[in-house]
């Protein structure tokens, strides 16, 4: 595995009836990121030179999944669910900070 990855999985219940709060709240927030994983994962899987494997090209495979992820990062619908957390310029300009507050 590469340096500084983890691997998060839920608890499972282990013979218990049921979980504790602060593993529901474990799990809870797992399966948020777990979702926006898959999409991008799913949109990863929509471009076509990565489902095309000529032969001649398995050389280049990797560099392709490279370039192909990236793009994907960048994508605009990977980037609209994060800005409302991000500070904007709104129209009037930048405030006394350079963002609008």
């Amino acid at each position: 595995m590469a340096t500084g990855v983890t691997v998060n999985m839920p608890p499972g219940l282990r013979g218990k009836q049921q979980f504790t709060k602060e593993e529901c709240e474990t799990i809870r927030k797992l399966s948020r990121v777990r979702v926006h994983v898959e999409r991008v994962i799913s949109h990863l899987k929509d471009w076509r030179c990565l489902a095309e494997k000529p032969q001649k090209m398995m050389y280049w495979a990797t560099h392709f999944l490279h370039v192909c992820g990236f793009l994907t990062n960048l994508q605009p619908a990977h980037l609209i669910e994060m800005r409302p957390k991000m500070k904007t310029i709104g129209k009037d300009g930048p405030g006394p900070s350079g963002l609008n507050e």
